[in-house]
């Protein structure tokens, strides 16, 4: 399943955090590699019900976030595609909480956002602050659950919006996955 976000990982143009995110994904729980993305099967399309779904949603986030972010900039800098790929690789790798609860927890976002920011804050606070503070809101206007008391941040600026509305699409029943290359 790693194989799978490596040609994203490649995109980086700074070889720091291209390591920095491999050895980051070495960190995450192993449930990220093979959970569905939905444990209902409610929110997402049928390809992201099965073993490795999640990682399936984030390849299908990745290629989302990428297109919005070319639509809004022709000339697209490299910082922000650097950006817009560890916030989707990483924004939903603590999806069942810790320990695994073998369904979406609903601070997911917090769990994800906080590991990201001590991950990578010693790459670069500013780059980290970003990248947490829109995985935080990746939810967007679903701030709340009746199985949580925890109230989730909106998305606030560009990218956090950026961020959730390609999650947003990627999860949409109507999307299809279909896999490029050797991937």
């Amino acid at each position: 399943m790693k194989r799978m976000l490596s040609p994203f990982i490649e995109m980086i143009n700074d070889e720091t955090l291209r390591t920095k995110v491999y050895v980051a994904l070495d960190k995450v729980p192993e449930y990220f590699w093979t959970a569905p993305a939905s444990s209902s099967g409610k929110y997402h399309p049928p390809y992201d019900l099965g073993i490795g779904g999640t990682i399936r949603h984030t390849v299908m986030m990745i290629r989302v976030a990428l297109d919005l972010l070319r639509m809004e900039n022709e000339n697209i800098l490299a910082p922000s595609v650097n950006a817009v790929i560890v916030a989707c690789i990483f924004h939903d790798s603590f999806k069942h909480g810790i320990p695994d609860s073998g369904h979406t927890v609903h601070e997911h976002p917090l769990l994800a956002a906080d590991f990201v920011y001590e991950e990578f804050k010693d790459y670069d606070m500013v780059f980290a602050d970003i990248v947490s503070g829109s995985i935080r809101s990746h939810m967007g206007r679903w701030t709340t659950s009746t199985h949580s008391n925890a109230i989730l941040p909106i998305p606030e600026n560009e990218f956090d919006k950026l961020i959730a509305l390609a999650d947003y699409i990627a999860s949409r029943k109507y999307t299809q996955y279909v896999p490029e290359g050797s991937l």
